[in-house]
């Protein structure tokens, strides 16, 4: 009986939905920041939310973006000169939903999954271009606030503000290598993102 007065008196109703986003990784923390501009990143989402009662919802979903890192020229973190650096995610997070008006709901996530790097570097030499590449897995975590209106057609257009972190601890690397992917990565996302439900 306390169940049922806490989920309401209707019964629980699942939605699945995707979502579309796009907007800026501003990098914050200290290392990161020093070598780091502000970077484009795109992302897409799938989940389901269940609707326990009118109040609030609570789901899952699993998600993935890709940042191409904009770096200081010559410096690109990790003390290696690479053309490009760009950063894979791929995380499973939980998320709650709150309607504060009629067609207005706001909601936080928070999850964790990979941080997959990957630098490459060209060269001229004799004539020829040459490239290389490195890529590395670490750890991932990522909390995010936002707000969503409901547009109609069972779509919603949203802003959020997150907080991804990257983590990698790789040992040092023979000289072959074109990076050493050692460091903590903190950035403040500015998103925004289309959601259609289904």
């Amino acid at each position: 009986m306390v169940l049922a007065v806490l989920l309401g008196a209707a019964p629980a109703r699942a939605d699945g939905f995707v979502d579309v986003a796009g907007g800026v990784a501003i990098p914050v923390e200290n290392y990161w920041w020093r070598l780091n501009n502000p970077s484009p990143k795109l992302g897409v989402r799938l989940g389901a939310t269940m609707h326990a009662n009118p109040v609030w919802s609570i789901g899952i979903l699993a998600s993935g973006d890709w940042t191409y890192v904009r770096s200081f020229p010559g410096e690109f973190g990790f003390d290696f000169a690479a053309d490009r650096f760009d950063r894979f995610r791929v995380l499973s997070s939980l998320i709650v939903l709150h309607p504060v008006a009629a067609k207005v709901a706001v909601g936080i996530r928070i999850g964790a999954g990979a941080d997959v790097a990957h630098a490459s570097h060209a060269f001229r030499f004799g004539g020829t271009t040459q490239s290389r590449s490195d890529t590395d897995a670490g750890f991932a975590f990522e909390a995010a606030a936002g707000a969503w209106y409901d547009i109609g057609a069972r779509a919603h257009v949203g802003g959020e503000l997150g907080a991804p972190i990257g983590h990698h601890a790789e040992q040092p690397p023979p000289s072959s290598k074109v990076a050493w992917f050692d460091y903590t990565s903190v950035d403040i996302d500015l998103l925004i993102a289309l959601r259609v439900r289904f």
